[in-house]
């Protein structure tokens, strides 16, 4: 009967480590999606009301900030204006990437946003790993 128990515990075990494994595979032949935003502030105060549905719209879609600021060199191509945001944003895929964008949390910033800064937004698919 011990020998049956062992026998079934690792069975078990094997079949985890390999359901664990087909995952991981899975999840590495899927590129991420990237958010490439370049955003131009035009009413810094009205703005920063914005910002926070804009973050919740954007986490709630599972992005993750790579890259959020406006200290930046330009190594080719024309200067962006003043009060310019560059923000990279890491989704599982190019599908979540493009949902964040058109979740009823995201339309309405997008509402406040039309109003206040002029922004380009691209989604990019990442490297297959």
């Amino acid at each position: 009967m011990k020998a049956k128990f062992q026998l079934a515990v690792a069975l078990l075990a094997g079949a985890a480590v390999g359901a664990g494994a087909m995952q991981g595979l899975h999840a590495q032949a899927t590129p991420k999606g990237y958010a490439i935003i370049e955003n131009t502030v035009t009413d810094q105060a009205a703005y920063s009301r914005m910002i926070t549905p804009v973050i919740k719209a954007i986490t709630d879609a599972g992005g993750k900030y790579e890259v959020r600021g406006n200290k930046y060199s330009v190594i080719k191509g024309t200067e962006p204006k003043p009060a310019t945001v560059i923000e990279v944003i890491e989704y599982d895929n190019m599908v979540k990437a493009e949902l964040a964008y058109s979740s009823p949390v995201w339309n309405d910033a997008r509402k406040l946003s039309q109003i206040y800064d002029n922004a380009r937004i691209l989604i990019v698919e990442g490297v297959p790993q």
